[in-house]
């Protein structure tokens, strides 16, 4: 979770988290950020706390002991020993002086989430519950299962959670409907193959409908391929 006063330092360390397909929860109210300290897991806090605010620190305190996640500090320039000392004491886990690099920043998140979450695990990687599935401007949370397209969460039922997971991770592969039948009902056995797996393609892609830059494409007396955007 991203919680930085500084619009342009915001929109600057998302774009490069999510580029290296993390997720980014980014609060922009306070009704947000309520709902998502309490609703939605995550693996790191990174928070611009002004040093001289003591509800900054207590928002702080409160995090650290509620969500147990670590908490990187975006500190200012001008901080001393004994500013950087109170975010510690507070709950703070690491602290970071600006100026500083978006290589930096990323080496002490990771570094964060490495320590403190060794035991979580994804599909794609050990050590990062927030680890997602990225293509385009799809992210599958494997964890959560939850899906978005952009900034919308697409609900789907268990089939097609897992089917388009396959697909996502799976990019321009092409899948027959045995093959793909084979992968996801494998515990069933179906009169008309073909039929279940087009009812399930036809549902997902009214589902991903609002946005083209994903695509589930039939490949002409073969099967299906899976596309998306990379910009």
């Amino acid at each position: 979770m991203l919680l930085d006063r500084n619009i342009d330092e915001a929109e600057r360390i998302s774009s490069y988290f999510e580029a290296r397909s993390y997720a980014v929860i980014w609060p922009k109210t306070i009704a947000d950020l309520l709902y998502h300290v309490v609703h939605r897991d995550f693996c790191l806090a990174i928070l611009d706390v002004a040093l001289s605010a003591e509800d900054d620190h207590r928002f702080l305190d409160a995090l650290r002991k509620v969500k147990g996640v670590p908490i990187l500090v975006l500190g200012s320039d001008t901080a001393d020993a004994e500013e950087r000392l109170n975010s510690l004491r507070a709950g703070a886990h690491a602290y970071l002086c600006r100026p500083y690099s978006m290589e930096e920043c990323f080496a002490q998140a990771q570094a964060l989430i490495q320590a403190y979450s060794p035991h979580m695990q994804t599909r794609k990687e050990e050590n990062s519950s927030c680890k997602m599935t990225v293509a385009g401007r799809l992210r599958i949370s494997p964890e959560s299962r939850q899906a978005f397209l952009g900034e919308k969460e697409i609900m789907l039922t268990r089939k097609e959670f897992d089917l388009l997971l396959l697909f996502a991770e799976n990019p321009n592969k092409v899948f027959t409907c045995d093959q793909l039948y084979d992968l996801l009902w494998s515990e069933q056995t179906a009169y008309n193959v073909d039929e279940v797996v087009k009812a399930h393609i036809k549902s997902l892609r009214q589902k991903l409908s609002d946005d083209d830059s994903v695509q589930i494409k039939n490949v002409w007396g073969v099967g299906y391929r899976f596309c998306y955007n990379r910009k």
